[in-house]
C-alpha cells in the first residue's frame, strides 16, 4: 500500500494496530529532519539583517513556525482497543461495499 511496499491484504487485516503506527512513525520521522533544516535554515538567513524578527516577535525557530513534535503531547492520543476494532470495521464494511460493485 502506497510508499510503504506492503500488501493491501497484510495492511488492512493480518497487521495489528501498533505495527502500523510503528510503520507511521518510521515514514513521519524521515521527514522531520528535512522540516527541521529548512526551519532553521530560514531562522537564520532572516536573522542576517533581512527583517528585524524581534519585532515581530520571532526569538526562536518555533516562534517562526511551529512544528507539530514541538509540543511535548505529540503525537496525541491513542485509542483505546474498542475504538480500534470501531475503525476495523469501517475497513471491512467499506471493503465489502467495493468488492459488490465490482
Amino acid at each position: 500500500m502506497g510508499e510503504v511496499g506492503i500488501e493491501r491484504d497484510t495492511f488492512l487485516y493480518r497487521l495489528k494496530f501498533w505495527e502500523i503506527r510503528a510503520i507511521e512513525r518510521g515514514y513521519r520521522k524521515r521527514s522531520r529532519k528535512l522540516y527541521e533544516l529548512c526551519r532553521w535554515q530560514t531562522f537564520w538567513l532572516m536573522h542576517t539583517g533581512m527583517a528585524d524578527v524581534s519585532k515581530l516577535g520571532i526569538h526562536t525557530m518555533s516562534d517562526l513556525m511551529p512544528l507539530p513534535w514541538d509540543d511535548k503531547d505529540f503525537p496525541g492520543e491513542e485509542l483505546t482497543d474498542e475504538q480500534i476494532e470501531k475503525e476495523r470495521e469501517k475497513i471491512r464494511a467499506e471493503n465489502k461495499k467495493k468488492e459488490a460493485a465490482e
